[in-house]
């Protein structure tokens, strides 16, 4: 009988690898029993780094020696994936989105609809304050990029 065979304990981490990401699009497990390595071939590169911290670069069982590799693709994030990354977490940012106008990719950079405000030696203000958007201040503090538009996103009740 077929099932009746044994397994190594590393063929069942492999299949515990396989169950677990498997079903990840951004991820494809190949196994190399010759060369007892298997890899973790990863489309996002801080989904990469994230599993690199996690998993073990290799489980010794008893003498023989699974290798674990996680390789992140050689795809260049795109520009909006940048900015998301770059803001995550910051309750100024909104998203960003790259839309295709007239096969000319241009990134909208969504910020906050908000004014902000912070001393500046502005001799207009009695206080000395610069007061602007988020958006400009976004497009003051991060080099012009071709392609890339900031804006606000839009206020809750408008239209």
């Amino acid at each position: 009988m077929e099932n009746t065979k044994l397994s190594p304990p590393w063929e069942n981490y492999v299949k515990k690898l396989k169950t677990l990401f498997g079903a990840d699009p951004e991820i494809r497990v190949e196994w190399a029993p010759d060369s007892m390595l298997v890899k973790l071939f990863v489309e996002s590169c801080t989904k990469a780094e994230a599993l690199n911290a996690l998993l073990p670069d290799f489980i010794n069982y008893g003498g023989a020696e699974l290798k674990i590799e996680v390789i992140p693709a050689n795809k260049e994030p795109t520009k909006a994936e940048l900015f998301k990354t770059a803001f995550a977490g910051n309750p100024l940012f909104r998203t960003a989105v790259q839309v295709d106008v007239a096969s000319n990719p241009i990134t909208y950079v969504v910020m906050m609809p908000a004014i902000i405000q912070f001393y500046g030696d502005n001799l207009h203000d009695i206080n000395g304050n610069v007061t602007q958007t988020v958006e400009q201040t976004a497009r003051d503090v991060i080099d012009e990029i071709e392609g890339v538009c900031f804006c606000s996103d839009r206020v809750q009740g408008k239209e």
